[in-house]
């Protein structure tokens, strides 16, 4: 995020990544494309960690920044999932990149990625969410999160850019899946354990319920829990995050 270190883990559940300033690597290694999609208001720069913990030269791995992020232009189309996803599917056919593809999303990265599996399932190997946005979230947490709505509407006001178009995008393009039966293909969802100071009670409720909502909209077995982390599960555990890319690799 790109706020104070209070808000941002209100807002990092909320917010989404779409293409490309990254060149893909030399020369492509053995196994899937692995793609990283960063949260609403962060470049590839936050995968840094995570990419430091993986067998060298074992993966290609690869992590697009949306328009509006890092050397990425910004765009005047749509910011919804949908789009960003197609945006993303376009950047690797131009790259050079084939499937199949291993996605990683963190916050609202997991969504866009979460529709990149809807849209192309025949092209994705394998989906990790960390800490996923889920579609329904922003609705969930206006209903049963009142105190925390209000302030994410205060802290709305603040952004700008394709984070905003972002934020008020996030909930667009997905309603015809809402009742889609589970994806065919290996998804494995992780979250932290642990929730601190205003991020406790209602909010904690509201998130941890639409993370299990994640298995039956993705097949994945359970949620995983990492303990010592906030949200930004790739920072503070990258080798947990790091081993769970290299057995979904597999």
């Amino acid at each position: 995020m790109l706020l104070n270190k209070t808000l941002p883990l209100l807002l990092a559940c909320l917010l989404l990544p779409a293409c490309a300033s990254e060149a893909p690597p030399p020369e492509a290694a053995t196994g899937p494309v692995v793609v990283l999609q960063a949260g609403l208001g962060d470049d590839s720069g936050v995968w840094q960690r995570v990419r430091a913990a993986l067998p060298a030269g074992a993966l290609t791995v690869v992590a697009p920044d949306r328009p509006g992020y890092g050397r990425t232009p910004a765009t005047s189309a749509p910011r919804d999932p949908c789009t960003i996803a197609a945006e993303q599917h376009e950047w690797l056919a131009r790259s050079g990149l084939k499937p199949p593809y291993l996605l990683v999303g963190h916050s609202i990265g997991g969504l866009y990625q979460y529709a990149f599996a809807r849209l192309y399932p025949g092209e994705v190997k394998g989906l990790l969410l960390l800490e996923g946005t889920n579609p329904q979230h922003l609705a969930r947490v206006k209903e049963k999160a009142p105190a925390i709505a209000t302030m994410l509407r205060v802290v709305r006001l603040a952004m700008t850019g394709a984070t905003a178009a972002e934020f008020d995008a996030q909930a667009r393009c997905t309603d015809a899946w809402d009742a889609a039966p589970p994806l065919q293909l290996p998804v494995r969802v992780l979250a932290r354990r642990d929730f601190r100071g205003l991020e406790q009670g209602a909010f904690e409720a509201v998130f941890r319920e639409l993370q299990q909502d994640w298995l039956r909209r993705t097949g994945a077995a359970r949620v995983e829990l990492l303990p010592d982390t906030g949200h930004y599960l790739q920072k503070d555990q990258p080798a947990a995050v790091a081993q769970a890319i290299v057995e979904m690799a597999r």
